[in-house]
């Protein structure tokens, strides 16, 4: 879905809205490249929230479930106060 708003960019009919040079565009692709993908959608977000999740997992494998299990105590506890 990204690669459409790529598309439409640069094949805008008003020159305003276009790419303004070829260095500008292949700067995008490249950051589309290694993941800096712009939030400009719902599809796009999701895409880009599970990247990152997947770079932490693959940067520290318990974090995520370390995360879960805490909020898990923490929200038991909360009951439990309440």
């Amino acid at each position: 879905m990204d690669v459409v708003w790529l598309l439409r960019k640069g094949l805008a009919k008003d020159p305003a809205n276009r790419y303004q040079s070829a260095d500008d565009l292949i700067a995008r692709l490249n950051d589309r490249a290694v993941g800096k993908v712009p939030i400009q959608c719902p599809i796009t977000f999701t895409k880009r929230t599970g990247y990152e999740a997947m770079r932490l997992l693959n940067w520290a494998p318990l974090a995520i479930p370390t995360l879960v299990i805490a909020g898990a105590i923490g929200a038991g506890i909360y009951m439990l106060v309440r």
